[in-house]
């Protein structure tokens, strides 16, 4: 598994958790994260390549 994959699967399970926490009513939830690269994705994205990363799940 590359680092690539493993960013991949951490962006999957936000997606993932996220539609969850929204489809049981939570309108505020705090994610935790401890990728670094998965972070500084999050805080500083390339707008050619999020698009890219979420609409592959």
């Amino acid at each position: 598994m590359g680092l690539f994959s493993i960013v991949k699967a951490e962006f999957w399970a936000i997606k993932h958790t996220l539609n969850l926490a929204s489809s049981r009513g939570f309108e505020h939830v705090e994610v935790e994260l401890d990728s670094q690269m998965a972070i500084h994705m999050l805080l500083n994205p390339i707008t050619l390549v999020m698009p890219l990363l979420w609409t592959s799940f």
